[in-house]
């Protein structure tokens, strides 16, 4: 069996182990019976029942930890929200990366200016994402610019560290997750 297929199917078996995991009891009342003369729970007893085990309320949670465990399992290491810190810690750009971490490394994200406070388009999709064992490139076109602007980092104790190039000025910065 391939590899997505067991990470698939261990997703499957978390999301299941959670359904079926007891849940606390809902605070509403259940619908009444199709045929009124079937005798059903007394609207007391809907309100009385016992609340959940403690070791109810555990396997519980650790169903839906598990089916989360799972989920990230299926993304690569760059899945999710980075922020583009410049020199004096000002943030520059906000990044979004979708990492699907299986096969071929498929790539796609977007990008958020957040130094212009002004009206216009100010974010868009990454039209190059390069991800190499010790290189992350990262380009796209901002709508007013001249050129492309690109992003070369390498890895480092704080994330990502390299240079930002736009309008032929380069810019130290720091890629961090967040």
């Amino acid at each position: 069996m391939p590899v997505p297929n067991l990470l698939a199917a261990a997703l499957l078996s978390a999301i299941i182990a959670a359904a079926e995991a007891p849940a606390p009891r809902p605070d509403a009342p259940t619908q009444p019976p199709a045929n009124p003369s079937e005798e059903g729970p007394s609207p007391g007893a809907l309100f009385t029942a016992a609340p959940p085990s403690p070791g109810d309320l555990e396997r519980y949670d650790a169903a839906i930890h598990a089916a989360a465990a799972a989920a990230d399992s299926l993304t690569g290491p760059l899945d999710g929200g980075w922020r583009l810190t410049g020199r004096h810690g000002q943030v520059l750009y906000r990044f979004e990366i979708t990492d699907r971490g299986l096969g071929p490394p498929t790539l796609e994200g977007a990008w958020r200016d957040l130094q212009r406070h002004t009206h216009g388009s100010h974010c868009g999709y990454l039209s190059i994402i390069v991800h190499q064992r010790h290189t992350l490139r990262l380009g796209f076109q901002e709508p007013e610019a001249t050129g492309a602007v690109t992003v070369t980092l390498r890895p480092s104790r704080a994330g990502w560290r390299g240079e930002l190039r736009r309008s032929r000025r380069t810019t130290p910065v720091t890629l961090t997750r967040g």
